[in-house]
């Protein structure tokens, strides 16, 4: 998303019950699974900072699909600490006071699991609702990923947030130039030419 998608996605999820949630997500580069995964435990506020060990994966039992928690990441690269935003601190201190689980930060309004599922299906319909077309189920780590490069900041630093083994990937896949990074770029040759 570009800056004027954030800021009408930020304005649309205010009473949205996956607020934190979303905000998280975009504030971390976290996928779905990992965030549906956070314990309390996980997340420390002293340091301000999550620790990435855990997913949540959907899988068949008895012809049922159910949430199960997997007590490991992808690979050993995405078992990572990710600092947080002051705008994440405030949200989650808040989420922790006012939540629905003592066990679980995003966690359903009966306590439990959340279904990944329910977090795509809410993300499509806001963006479709605010005329964001085409989007997938890590259009807000692309973001995130995004935001990072257009700051400088090294793609290697950008890789290790993400949890990527090979800087490679993230450069190839979650840099996404925006429309706005390339009018700037041109602007300064604008200013540079003979």
């Amino acid at each position: 998303m570009n800056k004027d998608e954030i800021k009408l996605f930020e304005k649309e999820i205010k009473d949205c019950y996956y607020y934190e949630f979303y905000l998280t997500q975009l504030d971390t580069g976290a996928r779905i699974g990992e965030l549906l995964a956070l314990t309390w435990e996980d997340v420390n506020f002293d340091l301000k900072q999550i620790n990435i060990n855990k997913t949540i994966i959907k899988i068949k039992e008895k012809g049922k699909n159910i949430l199960k928690v997997q007590n490991k990441t992808k690979t050993e690269s995405n078992t990572r600490k990710i600092p947080l935003t002051d705008r994440n601190i405030i949200i989650l201190e808040e989420l922790k006071l006012n939540g629905t689980s003592d066990k679980l930060v995003f966690a359903s309004k009966n306590g439990s699991y959340i279904s990944p599922d329910n977090i795509r299906k809410s993300l499509r319909n806001i963006c479709n609702k605010i005329g964001i077309e085409n989007i997938g189920t890590h259009v807000l780590r692309h973001t995130y990923a995004t935001r990072l490069y257009e700051l400088n900041v090294e793609i290697k630093k950008i890789s290790k947030l993400l949890g990527h083994s090979k800087i490679e990937h993230t450069y190839n896949i979650y840099t996404h130039i925006s429309e706005d990074t390339k009018k700037e770029a041109i602007d300064e040759l604008n200013k540079n030419l003979f």
